[in-house]
């Protein structure tokens, strides 16, 4: 009877009256088993439910004394103060949030508040977001409509918090930055005192000022200067500028006080264009002391202007500038020695023809290490038979120091790319980036990967053209390429020590402006399989695609936030992320001391 049961088990037909008894023969033990242990469970969840009761009772009788026995209450106060600087951000100063430190660090509890409110370094340092009084405008998407009216109660209220943080920063150096926005597309209705009472409260304490970050508009920049008429800025080590004058005033010229500061070395300006005297005032504030070791200078200058003021700057380290378009005036000019000089970037704006005369022929350099070549020329302003990249091959062949070498590959010729990464001083180069520049450059790329593929030479067939290139390279970065997959892996895979002439790469990052071919070889696991059967632990793979759907949903931004840092920008080959200063600088790609 119990096989036919197993069939009836398996079916849904009706069984029969002696199946019915049979099964609840069967079953009539198991079930009280059941019954039993259901029980059973019921007893212990009552009795846990009781346990557990018990045990909230005890816990809030021991809560109030073993808080007491925690370890963080047993840290020394200057350990913890120690733990307090560490907590503060390194890449930008800190925010006057309630979430984040400093100001979250005087929220825990009364010990940390009081070691907080008297560690001077900690309020040292600030980021200060500010604007013109006025109706903000959703002018960018996820921005707030804000009346005027609150504006200026919240700027009023954050200028007495500026005047209290400073105000426990004690006698220690102090990095301010900030950033000051207006509403250039919504008439706004201007009331400049909030404004004019933050500068005088910054300005208060100039003389300690060790690091200056302005981002304003020229009228803020305007009333700075007056209040600084009378100021000392005995202390002030590194400046950055960055003036917007959306209505071009051409009759007002600065006087850049700023730069009276006799222990100024760190300098990064970008003033507005319709100042015309701008190189000339700042040449004649650099003749005062020849202590700039750091000068950017990211807008058009004549190139006459610039060697001019480069002869102000004999100790200067790392240099970056932009030249206009324009021919040098004076064909006389003698040549600039800069004996310092370790890192150059500039921003090539005009073609030079080889029979013409260029800021680089006056150029003697001989500690240069990185050359940082662009041009931002839109594709399609130029002819390959005279490049504007011709220019900078007459520095890059008499620089013999060179380690580091990046350019705008789209404004070299292919043979002018060759010929660049075969010079002798090149052969020693370690790291590599080649840049990418706006327009319809897809057709024109002038770089081939391959050519930096290592290939293995035998006696028997090694010709002048088996002549690896780069053979120290140990970073590698490519940005806006189609190149295949196939070519990536062959590049990567001859540089992991399988030739022995060619050093081991340590770097790598591609950016594509392609996406990803589905079921075409996957670069960065036939490499980690590669590494695997060799002694080289790992190899930075970055690769890049470019990705099918565009866009999310931007988050909510309060423009008036203490936390604003302000508006983030992005290119091709620069990313601001979490920074105040919008502006690429050399240190982003260099540790600078």
């Amino acid at each position: 009877m119990q096989h036919n049961l197993d069939d009836l088990a398996k079916c849904n037909d009706y069984p029969s009256d002696e199946a019915i008894s049979e099964v609840k023969g069967l079953l009539s033990k198991p079930w009280k088993r059941l019954e039993e242990t259901n029980a059973e469970i019921n007893r212990l969840e009552v009795l846990l439910k009781k346990l557990k009761q018990t045990r909230t009772g005890i816990e809030g009788s021991m809560n109030r004394y073993s808080s007491i026995l925690a370890p963080i209450r047993r840290v020394p106060e200057d350990i913890l103060q120690m733990i307090f600087i560490h907590c503060l951000p390194t890449h930008r100063n800190p925010t006057m949030g309630a979430s984040n430190p400093p100001m979250l660090l005087t929220r825990i509890c009364r010990r940390w508040r009081s070691i907080a409110f008297s560690l001077p370094i900690l309020w040292a340092r600030i980021h200060i977001p500010f604007r013109i009084v006025g109706d903000i405008h959703p002018q960018h998407p996820g921005y707030l409509i804000v009346p005027a009216h609150t504006v200026s109660t919240v700027l009023q209220h954050r200028c007495q918090a500026v005047a209290d943080w400073l105000t426990r920063s004690g006698d220690c150096p102090l990095s301010i930055s900030i950033t000051c926005l207006k509403d250039y597309h919504h008439d706004c209705d201007f009331q400049p005192e909030t404004s004019i009472l933050l500068l005088k409260i910054v300005a208060k304490y100039a003389p300690r000022w060790a690091f200056m970050q302005l981002k304003i508009p020229l009228e803020t920049y305007r009333e700075l200067e007056t209040i600084l008429s009378s100021c000392q800025l005995p202390m002030l080590v590194r400046l950055r500028a960055d003036i917007s004058d959306e209505a071009s005033d051409v009759y007002w010229r600065p006087s850049l006080g700023l730069l009276e500061s006799r222990n100024l070395q760190f300098v990064s300006l970008r003033l507005p264009y319709s100042w015309g005297a701008r190189l000339q005032v700042l040449a004649q504030r650099l003749q005062l002391h020849q202590n700039i070791t750091y000068l950017s200078i990211p807008m058009p200058c004549p190139v006459d202007d610039v060697i001019r003021l480069l002869r102000s700057c004999p100790r200067i380290n790392y240099l970056r500038l932009s030249l206009e378009r324009y021919e040098l005036q004076h064909k006389n000019l003698q040549v600039v020695l800069l004996p310092c000089l370790r890192y150059l970037m500039i921003e090539d704006d005009f073609a030079v023809s080889q029979n013409r005369e260029n800021i680089y022929s006056f150029l003697i350099c001989p500690q240069l290490q990185w050359i940082d070549w662009r041009n931002p020329s839109i594709i399609g302003q130029f002819s390959f038979d005279d490049p504007p990249g011709s220019s900078i091959l007459s520095l890059v062949e008499r620089v013999v120091t060179l380690n580091r070498l990046a350019f705008t590959r789209q404004h070299l010729s292919p043979s002018q790319v060759h010929r660049l990464l075969d010079m002798v001083p090149v052969s020693f180069i370690t790291k590599l980036i080649l840049r990418s520049v706006l327009g319809n450059w897809e057709d024109v790329d002038t770089f081939d990967l391959g050519i930096l593929i290592g290939h293995h030479k035998s006696e028997t067939t090694a010709t002048v053209t088996d002549k690896i290139l780069l053979p120290r390279l140990e970073h590698f970065e490519l940005y806006q390429t189609r190149v295949p997959d196939d070519t990536v892996l062959q590049f990567v895979l001859s540089r992991t020590g399988t030739i022995p002439s060619i050093s081991i790469l340590k770097y790598v990052k591609i950016v594509f402006s392609r996406m990803k071919i589905p079921g075409h070889v996957d670069v960065e696991d036939h490499v980690r399989m590669h590494l695997a059967q060799t002694s080289i632990k790992k190899i930075h793979l970055e690769l890049n695609y470019l990705l099918p759907l565009y866009g999310t949903d931007s988050e909510i931004v309060d423009p008036l936030s203490p936390n604003f840092i302000g508006d983030q920008t992005h290119n091709l080959n620069f990313n601001t992320g979490d920074k105040t200063w919008t502006l690429e600088e050399m240190d982003d790609e260099i540790d600078i001391p």
